[in-house]
């Protein structure tokens, strides 16, 4: 591909995320593997800020059972 991408100034690819295929003109189909948790991340355009909001009311949930159960520490 790097190749390909020298020779020609007009050759592009296309990466399906969904399906985890990497296409391109004059190449065939590649298929990538990819850590699910970082995939379904990349897909919704989430950094670690925006994944660790994702679990917020299990964060929560945890946060007011822990204060429960240790009531000292805070």
């Amino acid at each position: 591909m790097f190749r390909k991408c020298d020779e020609d100034n007009k050759f592009s690819l296309k990466i399906d995320l969904d399906n985890q295929i990497i296409s391109g003109s004059d190449i065939e189909d590649l298929s990538f593997d990819i850590d699910p948790y970082r995939k379904k991340a990349l897909l919704k355009g989430l950094d670690e800020i925006g994944q660790t909001l994702e679990d917020i009311d299990l964060i929560s949930d945890f946060e007011q059972k822990h204060k429960k159960t240790f009531p000292w520490l805070f």
